[in-house]
């Protein structure tokens, strides 16, 4: 089969080129670079040559390969190699949320300063109530990341969401969810490139609302341990 021009227009925006870039590095015009992609005049042998060279392939790859199918193969089996293989709980240990929020957990609560100004202003005959101030504050930012995705500012949404979830505020994980779908929804009506690039784009969208999950039954966990220990005094 005959590609030379799908593979030509393929290995330059591959490349990150434009027209103009690729006509530059190979001392020729640009339009002759449009010709050749849209398969109105062929390349002569030497420039066939000089793109060979440029672009690391042979000629047969050029002419008659299928180098964008070739390029997501070869992708697709490192991604395989690198996800496939590994166990649940590695695929979760090795994650960049769960490593932030291990990290968190050694580290003074984001809200410390805001709950002390709040804690200030109460008369000293309530008590402590620093865990009940606690939970007032992380509800305002929480609102403040719901007001955030209404505005369509999901990111900062997300970011917001996230801190909270780090924190161990068990009230993050469903706004959490819902704003991350809405992401990855977003992105998927604004198409992938590749069949390749879309399942890569959906399994990190599952991985780290796997990971959400797991932070969230970890904190489950650690404040039933905490009730049970109460009981028993």
């Amino acid at each position: 089969m005959y590609n030379l021009e799908k593979n030509l227009k393929y290995l330059r925006r591959r490349s990150g080129l434009s027209q103009e870039q690729l006509a530059e590095a190979l001392n020729i015009g640009r339009r002759v670079v449009s010709y050749h992609e849209n398969g109105e005049h062929q390349p002569e042998l030497r420039l066939l040559a000089d793109i060979t060279e440029y672009y690391k392939v042979t000629l047969d790859e050029l002419i008659r390969g299928n180098l964008e199918l070739k390029d997501n193969q070869d992708g697709l089996r490192r991604f395989c190699n690198d996800n496939t293989e590994k166990d649940f709980n590695s695929l979760i240990e090795n994650s960049y949320v769960w490593k932030e929020y291990l990290k968190r957990k050694g580290e003074p609560s984001v809200f410390s300063d805001e709950c002390d100004e709040w804690i200030k202003s109460v008369p000293n005959e309530y008590g402590d109530i620093s865990d009940f101030i606690e939970d007032i504050v992380k509800e305002k930012h929480k609102e403040k990341a719901e007001a955030e995705a209404s505005s369509g500012d999901y990111h900062t949404a997300q970011n917001e969401l996230e801190s909270l979830l780090f924190e161990g505020w068990l009230g993050a994980f469903e706004p959490l969810l819902k704003n991350s779908i809405v992401l990855f929804d977003r992105d998927s009506h604004q198409g992938f490139d590749t069949e390749l690039l879309a399942l890569k784009t959906y399994l990190e969208f599952v991985k780290k609302i796997v990971v959400y999950g797991a932070i969230s039954y970890r904190e489950i966990v650690d404040t039933l341990e905490c009730l049970s220990r109460e009981d028993d005094i």
